[in-house]
């Protein structure tokens, strides 16, 4: 009796772990993290790790208008406390059109710090023009401390999904989830409704 309770025990416990499996497979294929459903297409690991690293060292021109060079994602100028303090750090990407041109394209998310407790998350549409990335316009502040859960580019509109400070949260705390929609228009990324 007790052989044939394991034995019915262990089936059960077979048969739990691999529909458990399959289901976080699927789920893991078909939705990022945030909740957002991913583009159709396979990954291409080798050409986006290429690219990553061509706009993980590019130059960027912030919202003060200071034009920094990266190296391995990062920039740093002064000291904290100083009056010249920037320190920039290369934080996600995504690779798509966006200005309907054809060529894949990026939308690349850094923080700046400028010697505060600060660290202002800016948006660039970076355009691809024969293989050579190039900032298009100014960048767009996504705000203080906000926490990005996802970033994608579809039908040349650029998605992101992040969390941001609630009328009641600190700014080191934030917890309203929030998408918001950026169109390349003309020479500026402009919100969308």
């Amino acid at each position: 009796m007790k052989r044939i309770l394991f034995i019915m025990l262990l089936v059960l416990l077979i048969f739990s772990i691999s529909a458990y499996s399959q289901e976080t497979k699927k789920i893991k294929q078909n939705y990022t993290t945030s909740g957002i459903i991913k583009e159709n297409y396979s990954p291409k690991v080798k050409k986006d790790s290429i690219k990553r690293k061509l706009l993980s060292n590019g130059e960027y021109k912030i919202e003060t208008g200071d034009t920094v060079k990266l190296k391995n994602g990062k920039f740093k100028r002064g000291s904290a406390g100083g009056d010249n303090c920037v320190d920039v750090t290369f934080k996600n990407f995504s690779l798509g059109n966006i200005d309907n041109e054809g060529a894949e394209d990026a939308a690349v998310i850094l923080s700046a710090n400028y010697g505060g407790s600060g660290s202002f998350y800016q948006l660039f549409a970076v355009i691809n023009r024969e293989g050579q990335f190039q900032q298009k316009g100014e960048p767009i502040g996504l705000g203080d401390r906000v926490i990005i859960n996802s970033i994608i580019i579809k039908n040349r509109i650029i998605i992101i999904d992040m969390t941001t400070q609630g009328p009641k949260d600190a700014m080191c705390c934030p917890t309203k989830r929030e998408i918001v929609k950026y169109r390349l228009i003309g020479n500026n990324l402009t919100r969308l409704k």
